[in-house]
């Protein structure tokens, strides 16, 4: 499995490090309050978009099952939820 390290930093003072891994499954949440597309959709990360530097995550959703590009900068680690 291939991870990545990000650290991404929104005004001044707030800032976010972790780790992002294929496969596993996150949530889509910018800092920034102005960007409203995929907030608060879970999926799992397919792929990046380069093996350098990577931008952007190619992300399967929970809800669609289909994939979206997504700013690498907006994803945090999804708790476990329990289907019922």
């Amino acid at each position: 499995m291939e991870d990545l390290v990000v650290e991404s930093t929104f005004g001044q003072d707030r800032a976010r490090r972790r780790a992002l891994i294929i496969g596993q499954q996150y949530l889509v949440y910018p800092m920034s309050p102005r960007k409203k597309k995929h907030r608060g959709r879970r999926g799992v990360i397919e792929s990046f978009d380069d093996d350098f530097m990577p931008h952007f995550a190619l992300v399967r959703f929970d809800d669609t099952n289909r994939l979206g590009k997504v700013d690498i900068s907006d994803l945090m680690p999804a708790k476990p939820h329990h289907e019922t």
